[in-house]
C-alpha cells in the first residue's frame, strides 16, 4: 500500500513538471515591466529572416498607453522555440500587447 501511495505522489510531481503552464500576471506588475503598451490589429506575420527562431509582428496601432512606435515587435516562434506553448495569432486579429522583453535584432 505504501508503494502505490509513494508512486502516486511522484506521479504528481512529475506531470506537474511536464506540464506547460503560462503565468498570469496582476495588470499592475505587467504595466510596471512593460515598456510599450498599445491596442491594435495584427496586419502581417512572417518570418524573421535574421533569427528563424522569432516571428515578425506588423501591428496598426489603435491607442498607446505607454511607450510609442509598437508597429513592429518579435515573438517567439512556437514551432521553432525550445518551450511547447502555442501562440494564437492570426492576422486581422486586434490585440492589447504587452512589450516586456527586448533584444538588438540588429
Amino acid at each position: 500500500m505504501k508503494k502505490i501511495y509513494l508512486l502516486g505522489i511522484l506521479f504528481l510531481f512529475i506531470s506537474k513538471l511536464i506540464a506547460c503552464e503560462c503565468a498570469n500576471v496582476r495588470f499592475d506588475e505587467a504595466f510596471r515591466r512593460s515598456s510599450h503598451i498599445a491596442s491594435g490589429k495584427v496586419l502581417e506575420i512572417s518570418s524573421y529572416d535574421i533569427d528563424p527562431t522569432l516571428l515578425q509582428v506588423k501591428f496598426e496601432i489603435y491607442e498607446e498607453f505607454k511607450g510609442s512606435g509598437l508597429n513592429e515587435f518579435y515573438i517567439s516562434d512556437p514551432q521553432k522555440a525550445d518551450g511547447m506553448y502555442h501562440v494564437y495569432l492570426k492576422k486581422g486579429q486586434e490585440l492589447l500587447v504587452y512589450k516586456i522583453y527586448s533584444r538588438n535584432l540588429q
